[in-house]
């Protein structure tokens, strides 16, 4: 009986395989309520700041087609800050699924829309220039499992009187380029049946 019982759960657990994953963006870019195209810039500006009429957004966009199905165990992006305003003012940033299609070629509209859920916030200033790891791993889960039904990536949003943040592009070298490191966990259950183990005794 214990050999049997041992053989009918290898049939019916699930076999987890994690694995990791490196993205770079399909897409990347920053916004103006007064519009523009900034698809092909170094640069991703964000700012929300009245004293000198910035109100630049950052855009982000990876495909996660190909793990449709899939837990995320984490997804940490990795964002290059090079600039930020002198004073030492902290650029506070919220970050929210975008809502609306988008590329960065065609996008010339004002901001685009994004949800009211607030998936992270991160602080920038002086202090932080370099590599800044971002935890967006409920963001990427939501895709994966439709909690957020249309991947068209996320939007950083400053919150009022901040001043510049300024990240380095996908377009500013390969080296420099924004990523997200994926853990992914996928799990396969065996075909046989219940009914088919019944059958065994």
């Amino acid at each position: 009986m214990r050999k049997a019982l041992l053989i009918l759960l290898a049939m019916v657990l699930p076999i987890f395989a994690i694995h990791d994953v490196t993205l770079y963006p399909t897409d990347d870019t920053y916004t103006d309520p007064n519009g523009g195209n900034f698809g092909s810039s170094e640069e991703i500006w964000v700012a929300n700041y009245s004293a000198t009429s910035h109100f630049e957004r950052g855009c982000l966009r990876f495909d996660l087609s190909p793990y449709a199905g899939e837990t995320v165990v984490s997804a940490t992006v990795h964002l290059y800050h090079f600039f930020s305003c002198p004073s030492g003012t902290p650029c506070m940033i919220d970050f929210h699924a975008v809502t609306q299609a988008w590329n960065e070629d065609t996008w010339s509209g004002g901001h685009l829309n994004h949800g009211s859920t607030v998936y992270q916030t991160q602080s920038f200033n002086k202090d932080t220039t370099g590599w800044n790891e971002i935890d967006l791993t409920d963001l990427f889960q939501a895709w994966l499992d439709g909690g957020e039904p249309n991947n068209y990536g996320f939007v950083m949003h400053a919150r009022s009187g901040s001043k510049f943040a300024k990240f380095h592009s996908k377009e500013h070298g390969d080296s420099w380029r924004p990523r997200v490191e994926l853990v992914l966990s996928s799990a396969g259950v065996e075909e046989s049946s219940f009914g088919q183990i019944k059958a065994m005794f």
